[in-house]
């Protein structure tokens, strides 16, 4: 009955969570009230764990929620439940997509989004990049992290390579300038 009660708690959070990852954090709270398959405690390690590790963060969030409350099975039927409602939705969209993808109102609001998304990853960009930046003094520590960055910028856009591959450069330059 467990299992149930994951797959159904976690499709509800699926169609109802908007906004990325962390949207999940307050139906995985409301669980803990409800059904107490885990706790405050292992709520905070779920968004830590889930942080840590590759893929998507409410999808880690979900599984490793569901391996707390009923072990594998428990997180297999967390996990199916969190993205079944997204998988729907895209093979219903998918069918419209076709007919509408060459409109030009379509083309101008992903157009329009691009640049929001555009905005929003400079925005990040900056408030990670400006701390770095000491109003008085600029670190070598902080120099080295920017020539990292450069680097990689650089790898990603001239070269054109895969993300993975700038990802694994930008350890590999952390580990070799000590950064």
């Amino acid at each position: 009955m467990i299992y149930l009660g994951l797959y159904v708690s976690f499709f509800i959070a699926g169609t109802f969570a908007f906004g990325g990852g962390f949207a999940i954090i307050p139906f995985l709270n409301d669980m803990i009230d409800k059904y107490h398959w885990f706790t405050t405690e292992d709520l905070t390690t779920i968004i830590a764990l889930s942080e840590l590790t590759p893929g998507a963060i409410g999808v880690n969030m979900a599984t490793y929620g569901g391996f707390l409350a009923g072990s594998v099975l428990g997180a297999l039927c967390a996990t199916f439940g969190l993205i079944t409602p997204a998988l729907i939705i895209v093979c219903m969209l998918a069918h419209v997509w076709r007919k509408i993808k060459r409109k030009r109102s379509v083309i101008s609001t992903f157009n329009g989004v691009k640049a929001s998304v555009g905005g929003l990853l400079f925005g990040i960009f900056l408030t990670m990049i400006l701390p770095l930046i000491n109003h008085t003094i600029i670190s070598v520590q902080n120099l080295k992290i920017i020539v990292i960055f450069s680097i990689s910028l650089a790898l990603a856009r001239i070269k054109n390579l895969p993300v993975f591959v700038v990802i694994l450069a930008g350890a590999i330059l952390g580990i070799l300038l000590g950064a």
